[in-house]
């Protein structure tokens, strides 16, 4: 499964690659049902619930000068997040060789497109809260 998304920001990459390497940040804006995550260094284990389904992804973040990167693994599924930032413009790509029905894709896609529309002001929130 592949879900893209391309968008103009108004903040500085800067600042949306600090934050967006967090998992605190982006996994529970990307993934509503994320409830809980453990960070150590670079790796990050994400439990939640949807529809009743426990869910736990593995993974790790990798970060360069314009972008973030997580790589993730639930059970025997692999996956990629991508979210680059250059001059004010965000590509965000989402890879996953898990469930790849028609139902998980478009809850995936809504979550996706809430992301997007939301991302102006959570970014504002949370520069305000962390001081970025």
């Amino acid at each position: 499964m592949k879900i893209h998304r391309s968008f103009q920001t108004s903040h500085d990459c800067e600042a949306v690659l600090t934050l967006s390497k967090d998992p605190n940040f982006l996994l529970r804006k990307l993934f509503p049902p994320v409830s809980s995550i453990e960070k150590r260094g670079n790796k990050f284990k994400a439990e939640g619930s949807y529809m009743h389904l426990s869910m736990t992804a593995e993974g790790v973040v990798l970060v360069s000068s314009n972008a973030v990167t997580y790589m993730l693994k639930t059970g025997d599924s692999v996956g990629k997040i991508e979210l680059e930032c250059s001059d004010r413009k965000i590509e965000l790509d989402f890879e996953y060789e898990g469930c790849d029905g028609f139902l998980a894709k478009r809850i995936l896609s809504n979550w996706f497109d809430r992301f997007v529309e939301d991302f102006e002001e959570n970014v504002r929130l949370m520069r305000i809260e962390r001081r970025v």
